[in-house]
């Protein structure tokens, strides 16, 4: 009780300095309230891993393209995919969860924190030409 007395005198001040009266009989009504909080962010380790020389799993498919007809695709699980491989292409890689097309023209790789990281080769040499 003793804070929201102190907080009911601070709002009378403020109101007599912004509108120049205060009306003692009223209620007050909190109609928005501002919290703020600061304490330490959790910040994620993210581990990485250094290159593996290995062969990679793979398998070919051929895999009819729309208005292309048959071609012969890479295949890849996602979970067979580790830091430092280098992805053949065209490509398929497959997990639980999504399938990727890789189409001809790109460059993929998997990074030191195991993500797939493409570059398209067009473009690249749209860019630097």
């Amino acid at each position: 009780e003793h804070n929201f007395k102190n907080l009911r005198k601070l709002f009378e001040q403020e109101h007599l300095r912004e509108y120049g009266f205060i009306n003692k009989n009223k209620e007050i009504e909190i109609v928005n309230f501002k919290l703020r909080i600061i304490r330490p962010i959790f910040k994620p380790k993210f581990s990485s891993r250094n290159s593996i020389s290995k062969k990679i799993k793979k398998s070919k498919r051929k895999i009819k393209i729309y208005n292309k007809g048959w071609e012969n695709f890479n295949l890849y699980y996602r979970e067979n995919l580790e830091p430092g491989d280098i992805l053949e292409i065209p490509a398929l890689i497959c997990s639980d969860y999504s399938t990727i097309f890789i189409p001809e023209n790109f460059f993929v790789y998997i990074d030191r924190f195991n993500n797939l990281i493409g570059e398209n080769l067009l473009l690249k040499n749209v860019r630097t030409n």
